[in-house]
């Protein structure tokens, strides 16, 4: 039970990226290899990730964020972004899995109320 008492991260898990990255769901091999630093490493995010990431940065600054259309509409959510080494499968995998979840979170809020699909879904995950 040293956990409950002491900072997960810096005193029981000591800082160490390798384990944190793997605890993230960044994938075993490409925190190991952040944490070793290895030259393999790239970033996550493509050039159309780094557009979405872009545009989607943008638009929390903007009016239109607040008032709720850019709720309805949120085909510029990136995807998580992390130094991943491309020729592990683990990192194609996790590609495909993050592209699959936004998706899913793309036809859920597609024309629909923002605040409503995200109480509905917090309710619904409580039961």
């Amino acid at each position: 039970m040293e956990a409950q008492r002491k900072p997960f991260l810096n005193q029981i898990l000591k800082n160490h990226d390798g384990l944190i990255g793997t605890l993230l769901g960044y994938g075993r091999n490409n925190a190991w290899a952040f944490h070793e630093k290895s030259k393999n490493m790239q970033s996550f995010i493509d050039e159309k990730e780094q557009l979405r990431m872009k545009t989607f940065c943008q638009q929390q600054g903007s009016w239109k964020f607040f008032t709720g259309s850019f709720c309805r509409d949120f085909s510029y959510l990136p995807l998580p972004g992390f130094a991943a080494d491309f020729n592990d499968p683990e990192t194609k995998t996790l590609k495909n899995t993050y592209s699959k979840s936004r998706n899913k979170i793309l036809d859920s809020y597609r024309e629909k109320d923002f605040l409503e699909v995200t109480l509905h879904l917090l309710c619904e995950s409580k039961s």
